[in-house]
């Protein structure tokens, strides 16, 4: 899909999947995305030539912890109502 600029960075973020429109306006509202090296605004509108980015956070990553379980043979397993 060809986009037509300019465009509303909202709407330039959810067509490149990074966001949701509503989820750009926030990440927009926190300061983490930049137009041209500065802190972009809502409803912006930004040309084809402009360099976007999206700060995320990196240090508060969650670890993760995998558990599988397996039961035996002959036991059956369901909600009790």
């Amino acid at each position: 899909m060809e986009m037509k600029y300019p465009i509303r960075i909202n709407k330039y973020l959810a067509d490149k999947k990074h966001s949701t429109r509503r989820g750009t306006d926030e990440l927009i509202s926190q300061g983490r995305v930049l137009v041209n090296g500065r802190q972009a605004k809502l409803g912006e509108m930004i040309n084809e030539t402009d360099k976007v980015e999206i700060r995320y956070r990196s240090g508060n990553k969650k670890k993760l912890l995998y558990l599988a379980y397996n039961k035996p043979r002959g036991i059956v397993t369901h909600s009790v109502a």
